[in-house]
Parts: structure tokens; C-alpha cells; sequence
């Protein structure tokens, strides 16, 4: 177990590139500690949970945590608990995140905060997902199930990845936002309507 401004996280330093937790994105989860606050967060492709347990010390009010991978969702649990976060409205859930984003935005699920940090690449059996190709669509879908894209005209998700080339977010590792835009509509056209649009 480590200790990280003063959370702790179960890690396995001796498992290669699997120790649980990734130490670039300190700043990150110390971030969403800030935001937190209140909130309904949803954290995709979670890993061992590192964000969500940022998340519940800076007093989230609920949170879902996704992972396809049964392994580090108990590792994720075992973090949860580790804050004394009550499993009842803080849900480490096993799922494939692309379906399960369809699947909650057909039951209109909204969340406050939306984190979003998925592998470079990744196959389960219903899907396959690429940085490279997909990151753009993926973060946009997760940005229509926050609660500002829909009372606002101008809102923003957290996201980031790990891809080695970085064209996709135009940088690896680093926090990027996707915004709702209102653009005119063409003339005779009444109204405005929302855009999405990652940068």
C-alpha cells in the first residue's frame, strides 16, 4: 500500500506495468478531489478506481466505477474500502464501458463529474476500442451523460489517455475538454442547436 496526499491505495510494485495505480496522473486525481465535491461521478475504463477514490475524499455524493476486467474491479473495491466509501452509492461495477455508455445514455443517467481514461488500445468480446480511432467518439458520448451538457450551452468533461502518439487528444496523459458549442442554423432557421465537439 501506498499513501498519496494522503489517500491509500493498494498497489503491486512488483507486477511490471500493472501496479495499480499510474503516478503521472497525481495532479490529475488531485484535481478531481477538488471538483468532487457534491457530485455524481462516473469514472470508465477505472481501473483499480484511483480517480473515484480521489473522487469520494473530496465528498462525492455517489459514484460509478466501470472496468471490464473482473480483477482490478475487486482491486478497485479494495481501494473503495479503503476510504470508507459505502459500496451503496459507491458502485465498482464490471462492465465493457462502450455498451454501458450506450446502454445509460438510452436510460437517461446523468452524472456531475465524467472521467474518462481508457487504454491506447483494448478487445473484450462486444467490442474493440482504439485511441487512435475512437477516443473522439467515446469522449463525446460520455460528455452527453453529464448534467451541465444538458442545462447548459457551454460544458466540459474530464478526459485523458494514455496513447503513445497522442494525435488523437493532441498529447498524451494530459487533461483535454469537450464542449457543447451552439452553432447558428442556417438562415430562415430558427433557434440554435448543440454540437459536440472534442479539442
Amino acid at each position: 500500500m501506498i499513501h498519496e496526499l494522503g489517500l491509500p491505495y493498494n498497489v503491486r510494485l512488483g507486477d511490471g506495468l500493472s501496479t495499480g495505480i499510474f503516478l503521472d496522473q497525481r495532479e490529475n486525481r488531485r484535481r478531481v478531489r477538488e471538483l468532487a465535491g457534491g457530485a455524481r461521478v462516473l469514472n470508465l475504463f477505472a481501473y483499480t478506481g484511483a480517480f473515484t477514490v480521489a473522487a469520494v475524499a473530496g465528498g462525492a455524493r455517489s459514484s460509478m466505477t466501470i472496468d471490464v476486467s473482473p480483477g482490478v474491479i475487486a482491486w478497485a473495491r479494495q481501494n473503495l474500502e479503503g476510504v470508507s466509501a459505502d459500496p451503496a452509492l459507491h458502485v465498482a461495477l464490471e462492465a465493457d464501458a462502450l455498451p454501458w455508455l450506450k446502454a445509460a445514455a438510452t436510460k437517461g443517467e446523468r452524472f456531475d463529474l465524467v472521467l474518462l481514461d481508457p487504454p491506447s488500445f483494448a478487445t473484450t468480446k462486444k467490442s474493440r476500442f482504439s485511441a487512435e480511432d475512437d477516443y473522439r467518439a467515446t469522449a463525446a458520448a460520455a460528455l452527453q451523460l453529464t448534467t451541465t451538457f444538458h442545462a447548459a450551452p457551454d460544458s466540459a468533461t474530464r478526459a485523458s489517455t494514455s496513447s503513445a502518439s497522442g494525435r488523437p487528444m493532441h498529447g498524451p496523459s494530459c487533461w483535454h475538454r469537450c464542449r457543447r458549442r451552439r452553432r447558428p442554423r442556417p438562415p430562415g432557421a430558427s433557434g440554435s442547436r448543440p454540437a459536440s465537439r472534442c479539442s
